[in-house]
């Protein structure tokens, strides 16, 4: 983790690097040529995918309560430490962590890669497809838990209802932090994109003169 005055060095460079607006603005190569990352890609996805076919289908494989939600809780907290911190980073230039300071108060930092051209467009969209498609399914399957509530046996029900609440608490962060991070990104994008346009103009200014 980088320092908030080392964090602002580090951004001051890049906006001033003579290339910076060129390279966000212009240099956007084909995905074709980019590197891409098939096993973030893999990742992103087989946690996602193993927690949920777990949640409906353990008790086919196990009895007890405890076996099951140990291991549902391993594979939530992989999934969420994973998107966290490989594929949000690798897959779309993004990331957020929580700083704590000196005297305990925390600050939520959300930082967006500079130059976006080595972002493969194909890699972007399914790493957004799997952030929102998992809340999104843990919250169908609260519902039904809570549907589930009107039968004849109820406190079968409350194991699932906690197990989804879990999967919301460690996919929703990620969900919310990416989003902001998303959202600074794009305005850090339309201010370079006014610095490029006001620089272009002034330097056509200058060699009319």
């Amino acid at each position: 983790e980088y320092g908030n005055e080392e964090r602002t060095a580090t951004a001051m460079s890049d906006f001033e690097h003579p290339d910076a607006s060129e390279a966000m603005l212009q240099g956007y190569e084909s995905d074709a040529s980019k590197q891409h990352h098939p096993v973030a890609l893999l990742c992103h996805f087989v946690f996602k995918v193993g927690a949920l076919l777990w949640y409906m289908f353990s008790s086919w494989v196990v009895s007890g309560f405890v076996l099951t939600f140990i291991v549902q809780v391993l594979l939530l907290a992989v999934d969420f430490w994973t998107v966290k911190n490989v594929t949000g980073r690798l897959l779309v230039g993004l990331r957020w962590w929580q700083d704590v300071k000196d005297d305990g108060e925390s600050e939520w930092i959300f930082e967006s890669k500079e130059d976006q051209s080595s972002i493969v467009a194909s890699e972007k969209r399914l790493f957004w497809t799997g952030l929102i498609a998992a809340p999104v399914a843990w919250t169908v399957f609260g519902l039904l838990a809570i549907i589930s509530l009107i039968t004849p046996n109820p406190i079968v029900v409350a194991p699932r209802l906690l197990v989804v609440a879990l999967a919301l608490g460690l996919t929703l962060p990620n969900l919310y932090g990416y989003m902001k991070c998303a959202k600074e990104s794009g305005e850090k994008l339309r201010g370079l994109a006014r610095n490029y346009i006001g620089s272009a103009a002034l330097n056509a200014a200058f060699r009319n003169i």
